[in-house]
């Protein structure tokens, strides 16, 4: 299953109108509605997809039972920062 992001898909002028408020609400959307799903889930991302999960996965309570149905994250270019010491050999 995918989601398209508000405002993605179409034009670019699609975007003009869209929040990041948006994006939040229908990354939660999808991970809540896998989760309900799916025994099993992996997770991915492009770019501000990517972002989104992190962010979603950071922010959001999970229960433990939810933990153990996410079995991997897979993240194309995800649009984050490192920030670990070696950040600086992976520049971009």
């Amino acid at each position: 299953r995918t989601l398209l992001l508000p405002g993605h898909g179409t034009a670019a002028s699609a975007l003009v109108d869209v929040s990041h408020a948006q994006w939040r609400a229908a990354t939660a959307y999808g991970v809540q509605s896998m989760l309900e799903d799916f025994d099993t889930v992996y997770l991915g991302g492009f770019s501000t997809g990517g972002a989104l999960l992190i962010d979603y996965l950071n922010q959001q309570k999970i229960s433990l039972a939810q933990e153990e149905q996410i079995k991997g994250l897979m993240l194309w270019s995800p649009a984050s920062q490192a920030k670990a010491n070696m950040a600086w050999a992976a520049q971009y």
